[in-house]
């Protein structure tokens, strides 16, 4: 599955997943800090879901190329 990353509108500090525009989970990594600067500067991210193991999942987030 492939999943849009962004910020929702009033939360800007937690980086999430959303799947059909709904939220599918917050994103947690080393680099969350560089990823929020990212989105907030307007690089569209998505991810693509790489495994689910009970209530976590693994997902491969990179940017999306214009």
């Amino acid at each position: 599955d492939i999943l849009k990353i962004g910020l929702e509108s009033n939360n800007s500090t937690t980086v999430y997943a959303f799947y059909e525009d709904d939220i599918a989970g917050g994103i947690a990594a080393p680099v969350i800090g560089k990823l929020r600067e990212c989105l907030r500067s307007g690089t569209k991210y998505q991810g693509r879901v790489l495994e689910v193991n009970q209530g976590q999942v693994r997902v491969k987030i990179t940017a999306i190329k214009h």
